[in-house]
């Protein structure tokens, strides 16, 4: 019906040529008192904000649609946690959103899920108990409660695995008008992760050379969120010249590994946990060196770190870089904001 003729009609617009028409300076100005209004109509038009992770909005400002967003950091930095706990976070928040996962099966994004938003309302389900399938009594009664509380938010899940980006295009096409049909806006997409997407050239043939594809990808999810007006947040990651350093705490430079993502970026947030490092330095107990005991040095260090994500919001296009140091309770797959006095504060959502 209605829908696959929207659809249709967003798939058509992959190939079709910008809006060119030219403006004088005037018309430009007009443009910015064209948005105070929407604004003024609508105080959420100005962008999305969120629920959980509060110090991305401190960060990187309420986060506009239209616009696309990078999260990149090696493995073990705890990427997805943080996408996930930010998709819930905008949710929490009344924003319609949409996950792509394109390696893991709804199942095993379904109990990442249920630990984090089960955090989020003071209830605290452990992950690995959900994935064990051992739950107390109390923990299954739990799980209904948050189960009651997650039929409201508008997060949808989908796990189309390893895709053409152009079929990317027609996914949040097609739920974009789905959400219309209901009167509501798809306003954010979340992509889980870029090196498992896939392109082709301009005959229609795919694209081997890895930086090649992920330069194309790359392009079409700009245009994604350009296009079908929604922010989109893609995760990347690092290559391993990170941790060829003294320090393997990333910097912006070390995207240009991975391609264009860089430049094609409206913001970029690097993720770096030193406890992951930590972990895989631990000496020998009993060690010293210089009278020093190496293990007890390395015990107060590996202490000061856990739990802690440092957000680097390394490029900011509507704004200055800055970074904040937020909690990644990886037992729940919950990173949040706040203080690191008490593991459990006030449920977030009630």
């Amino acid at each position: 019906g209605e829908i696959a003729a929207q659809v249709e009609r967003a798939a058509w617009s992959v190939d079709s040529a910008r809006d060119t028409t030219p403006l004088d300076a005037a018309e430009m100005i007009g443009l910015v008192q064209k948005r105070r209004q929407r604004i003024l109509d609508d105080p959420g038009a100005v962008g999305l904000t969120n629920h959980l992770i509060e110090d991305v909005d401190k960060g990187l400002g309420p986060i506009e649609r239209g616009t696309y967003n990078i999260v990149a950091g090696r493995p073990g930095m705890g990427k997805s946690a943080f996408v996930s706990s930010l998709a819930l976070g905008y949710a929490i928040n009344g924003h319609c959103g949409l996950y792509l996962q394109h390696e893991m099966s709804n199942e095993q994004q379904s109990m990442r899920m249920l630990a984090d938003l089960s955090h989020a309302m003071g209830l605290a389900i452990p992950h690995s108990n959900i994935r064990k399938n051992r739950l107390s009594d109390d923990e299954l009664h739990a799980m209904d409660r948050v189960r009651d509380k997650a039929k409201i938010l508008p997060l949808r899940y989908v796990a189309p695995g390893m895709i053409d980006v152009r079929k990317v295009y027609a996914l949040v096409a097609q739920h974009k008008a789905m959400w219309e049909a209901q009167g509501r806006e798809l306003e954010f997409v979340v992509i889980d992760y870029i090196g498992l997407l896939g392109a082709t050239d301009e005959e229609g043939r795919p694209i081997e050379d890895d930086r090649k594809r992920v330069n194309a990808v790359s392009k079409m999810l700009k245009r994604i969120a350009e296009e079908l007006n929604v922010a989109v947040f893609a995760l990347a990651q690092l290559g391993r010249g990170v941790e060829q350093r003294s320090s393997p705490r990333p910097y912006l430079s070390d995207l240009k590994e991975s391609g264009n993502l860089e430049q094609d970026a409206d913001t970029v947030t690097l993720l770096f946990r030193e406890e992951y490092y930590l972990q895989a330095r631990e000496p020998k107990r009993g060690a010293t060196e210089k009278g020093i005991n190496l293990h007890e040095e390395w015990e107060a260090e590996y202490q000061a770190s856990r739990d802690k994500m440092d957000a680097i919001f390394a490029k900011n296009r509507h704004g200055s870089s800055s970074t904040r140091m937020l909690r990644c309770m990886l037992q729940h797959y919950a990173v949040r904001s706040g203080s690191f006095d008490q593991m459990y504060d006030e449920p977030l959502l009630v």
